[in-house]
């Protein structure tokens, strides 16, 4: 199926990475973390803090460059949504908590689906489920308006 959104969401914790959010789907029993890319916030763990993890981004279930999802390529973020969507997550307890360079490389994140799909519709999981009033905690098509990758 041709890639048709890409949704955001946050960790609802403050500090993570691929590695610690894969451990969490796992103990929910599911097959693996279910973003396609992680978003650091510069936390891996609750103690450490390291500046050059601060909006580094790391590839979850991996993806290629073309316009298909494949079916390994199916995340696991947004019921309903997941065949045609790319889910990106940002390590944050709150909308208030990503910092600077996590949205520097969330716009990043955008303008590289975007090449993928210059159609591509972009969200907060908030926008797809009514049980997930505040995910991301920022308003996703504002903040692609405010940089004109949406009119």
């Amino acid at each position: 199926m041709k890639a048709k959104k890409a949704i955001y969401h946050i960790s609802k914790s403050r500090y993570g990475n691929v590695l610690t959010i894969d451990q969490w789907h796992k103990q929910r029993g599911w097959s693996g973390v279910g973003y396609n890319l992680i978003i650091l916030n510069g936390r891996i763990t609750p103690d450490i803090y390291n500046p050059m993890f601060d909006g580094f981004i790391e590839v979850g279930r991996p993806f290629d460059s073309d316009t298909l999802i494949e079916r390994h390529e199916i995340g696991a973020h947004t019921l309903g949504y997941n065949s045609e969507s790319f889910g990106i997550c940002m390590i944050a307890d709150k909308g208030e908590d990503i910092t600077l360079k996590q949205k520097d490389s969330m716009l990043w994140t955008m303008r590289m689906f975007q090449n993928i799909n210059p159609d591509i519709e972009f969200g907060g999981h908030s926008d797809y489920d009514s049980k997930k009033p505040y995910c991301p905690g920022i308003d996703i098509k504002e903040f692609a308006k405010k940089y004109k990758l949406i009119k």
